[in-house]
Formats: C-alpha cells, structure tokens, sequence
C-alpha cells in the first residue's frame, strides 16, 4: 500500500481553494444567494443597483464642473499634440 493520496481526494496539507486562492466557504454563497433571491422579489435590487453608478456619474460631474473650461480645452490640446508628434523623443544611449 502507498501512503499517497489518491488522486480524486484533496491534498492532504492544501486547504479547499478556489482559483483566487481564497477558500471556499459555501454557506457563505448559499446567503449571498439567498440575500439576491430576497432583493429580486421584493424589487429593491434595480435600485440598488444604480447607487453607485448615479454617485460615480455625480461625482465626475463635479469634477468636471470645478477646472474651467479653458484649462480642459489646454489640457486636451496638450494631450492630442502628444499622441500625434511627428518625431518621437531623442533615444538615450544604452549603458554597457
């Protein structure tokens, strides 16, 4: 007889992982099911789920609203004139 395991059963001194390495807790899964299944009937779970994005939307709002406009409009002439420069920037010598 050999002391191996077989290959069907988990190793001996690794812990249940999933790919991400975290483990795997499935009583965990079953009341995130759970908690989605609840928010789908009831109907809440559209409106939670436009939260945050309502508060990214609102927050680039307001920072878009605090620089001035001719600073946006320098910036993204700075930016176009960059990615279409004729002549790329003088190579540096390489170090032996």
């Amino acid at each position: 007889m050999s002391n191996k395991p077989s290959p069907k059963t988990p190793h001996p001194t690794k812990p249940n992982t999933r790919p991400g390495g975290l483990p795997t807790r499935p009583g965990r899964l079953l009341v995130l099911l759970a908690l989605a299944l609840v928010l789908l009937a009831v109907g809440i779970w559209p409106v939670l789920a436009t939260v945050p994005i309502g508060l990214v939307v609102q927050g680039a709002a307001t920072v878009v609203g605090a620089v001035p406009g001719p600073v946006v409009l320098a910036a993204a002439l700075a930016l176009a004139w960059r990615a279409h420069r004729k002549y790329p920037p003088a190579a540096t010598p390489k170090t032996a």
